[in-house]
């Protein structure tokens, strides 16, 4: 009686051939590059969409912000307070009054500046005579007549303790005209900046600084500038 033969148990590996390995070597080759490409694809299109989604909001943000002006007038009439503070000797209490008219919503013209200067002494030369010295007599500010470009860059709005909606703008002025001394009449160049309030859609209120350049009441007597600062709070009617 015949005995069979009995293989032992073991592990049976195959080995593929050169052709099969260059096979899978290139289908991974394959795979890794579409993945790559995937992985790039991906990636320029979540850049695009964070880049769309910013303009979007600035746009709508924009949209937003930025309002139409809720007073629309032509004519202004301004009436002024204010003070002529450089001078060390003699101060100015001023009136004004003005006329403007506004072209659009960003170029007016101040046709008209009036200022009238009513003089006073600082404690300066109050100081100065106490002690038996009289200051140089120089002269002072009497009078002008100005006009200036207005420039209107911005208009804001806000609110009032959370109780009430409150408009303004701010204004550039640039300007010339003719000043009148306690003796001599000069020309002046003015430039300076206005920052209104409105209340409503007829009075506003306002706050003026300007700085007023002053030429010699002759050009052959030299080339000197005297300066004025003017500061004013005024109140308008404009419709």
């Amino acid at each position: 009686m015949s005995k069979a033969r009995v293989r032992p148990l073991g592990c049976f590996v195959s080995y593929p051939s050169d052709s099969l390995r260059g096979t899978s070597r290139r289908r991974v080759a394959c795979a890794w590059s579409a993945t790559r490409f995937v992985m790039c694809a991906a990636g320029l299109a979540a850049v695009f969409s964070t880049v769309a989604a910013a303009q979007d909001e600035e746009q709508t943000y924009s949209t937003l912000a930025v309002q139409n002006r809720a007073y629309d007038s032509t004519h202004e009439f301004g009436a002024h307070l204010g003070i002529l503070p450089l001078d060390a000797f003699t101060k100015g209490a001023t009136v004004s009054g003005t006329y403007t008219i506004h072209f659009t919503h960003l170029l007016a013209w101040e046709v008209l500046h009036g200022l009238k200067s009513f003089h006073f002494d600082s404690d300066l030369a109050g100081d100065l005579e106490q002690l038996s010295v009289a200051p140089t007599p120089f002269e002072v500010l009497d009078w002008f007549v100005t006009s200036n470009l207005l420039i209107k860059p911005i208009y804001w709005k806000g609110s009032w303790f959370n109780k009430s909606v409150v408009r303004g703008e701010i204004m550039f002025a640039l300007g010339g005209g003719y000043a009148n001394y306690t003796r001599t009449g000069r020309a002046l160049v003015d430039l300076g900046m206005v920052f209104r309030v409105y209340l409503n859609k007829l009075f506003s209120l306002r706050l003026d600084a300007r700085h007023h350049i002053i030429f010699e009441d002759s050009i052959f007597s030299g080339f000197n500038l005297d300066h004025e600062l003017w500061i004013a709070l005024g109140t308008s009617l404009s419709f």
